[in-house]
């Protein structure tokens, strides 16, 4: 459990990711453009299998004030002129790095239910 946490760490706050769109990246960057996750995964498994904001609307930048003219709710994005990750970036919500801490959720969970169980039975 702990090891997976320092590993999580490990990548979101060791590895330093090149910059992109124009944004000034590096270490220690947790940004939607910059952070390291979407770095592993691109280089793991591939551009092709992440999501794109032109090909899917409900999972995306779309949503974050950056990128909308009505944030924090779904709407066209704006006219204003927009930085080039709005459209271009790839993210993967479901990753390698983001399932590390899906892990340690469903660890956590399984113990706090056991423990239920077991005061539940005396």
């Amino acid at each position: 459990y702990i090891a997976l946490i320092a590993i999580y760490c490990a990548i979101m706050y060791g590895i330093r990711t090149p910059d992109r769109f124009g944004v000034s990246c590096g270490q220690h960057v947790l940004s939607p453009v910059c952070n390291a996750a979407s770095y592993v995964d691109q280089h793991i498994l591939g551009v092709s299998h992440m999501f794109f904001p032109t090909n899917i609307s409900q999972i995306s930048f779309q949503r974050m004030k950056e990128c909308s003219s009505c944030y924090p709710g779904q709407c066209p994005l704006s006219d204003d002129v927009l930085p080039a990750w709005c459209e271009n970036a790839p993210f993967e919500p479901y990753g390698i790095t983001v399932t590390l801490t899906s892990t340690c959720t469903v660890i956590s969970g399984m113990h706090v239910g056991h423990l239920m169980t077991s005061f539940s039975e005396k």
